[in-house]
């Protein structure tokens, strides 16, 4: 749990903001940093999400974190730039 906290705290979510966070989704305190979090960061960075950015976009859509990349993520992402 500790790693996961300091992860988010880290990507931008102040420290007054985690337990409201873990409330609106609890299943990141069941999730690893470096295989689930780091990848999405890193996915919304590509997407030119700025860095200060993430943990404003994560507050407001914390379900982005369940999203699996090479399925939902992309495919709604690839969905949108067609619209447009």
């Amino acid at each position: 749990m500790i790693p996961v906290l300091g992860y988010l705290e880290k990507i931008g979510i102040s420290r007054s903001k985690l337990g409201e966070f873990v409330k609106s989704y609890p299943q990141v305190m069941h999730m690893s940093v470096v295989v689930e979090l780091m990848p999405v960061v890193k996915f919304l960075r590509g997407l030119d999400v700025e860095k200060q950015d993430i943990g404003y976009v994560l507050l407001k859509y914390p379900e982005l974190l369940g999203f699996k990349l090479e399925g939902t993520m992309s495919t709604s992402v690839a969905y949108l730039v067609r619209k447009n």
